[in-house]
């Protein structure tokens, strides 16, 4: 598990998206090969991803990270459809982590991690997520991101690229 101390509430719901996208996955699985590694691969990746997501929220891309780590695990035919799946359950995640009942669960952290792995302990600058010794990773964040909102428009962009590639393939 990981170094960073969060809500338990967070975590329970976290890992709840993280055995719904598991159990939906694994009956697409490849049969023809060792299905027992393969369905201890597919776990142990999408747990890994999804506490990946509660303890770093400046991943980027955390669906293609995913989908990166599994995909060797399915047939062809099935990755599409694996695909729009994994999109679905991360974004709804994210969007979990990001409402406002989730927000209000952190607020009072800092969100970034220290140099050995723990959570930082400073209360955040007033209206912003991180403390002041971490006030540049709020404004990369939203440099890169070109605000909090654009998020979501990005994901679906991702969603559409990786669906025509799959379909072409």
């Amino acid at each position: 598990m990981s170094a960073r101390v969060v809500d338990p509430r967070i975590t329970v719901r976290v890992s709840q998206y993280a055995r719904i996208l598991f159990q939906t996955l694994r009956s697409k699985l490849d049969s023809e090969a060792a299905a027992g590694d393969y369905e201890f691969w597919l776990q142990r990746s999408i747990e890994e991803s999804f506490e990946r997501l509660v303890v770093d929220r400046n991943v980027q891309g955390p669906e293609r990270l995913l989908l990166r780590q599994i995909r060797h695990c399915f047939p062809m035919g099935a990755l599409p459809e694996v695909v729009v799946v994994v999109n679905e359950t991360v974004g709804a995640t994210v969007e979990f982590l990001e409402s406002p009942e989730c927000q209000e669960l952190l607020n009072g952290r800092c969100l970034a991690s220290t140099r050995d792995g723990g959570a930082c302990r400073r209360p955040p600058v007033t209206g912003e997520d991180y403390c002041p010794s971490h006030r540049h990773l709020q404004r990369s964040r939203q440099n890169s991101n070109g605000g909090v909102r654009s998020v979501a428009s990005r994901r679906v962009s991702v969603q559409v690229a990786e669906r025509k590639t799959l379909a072409v393939a």
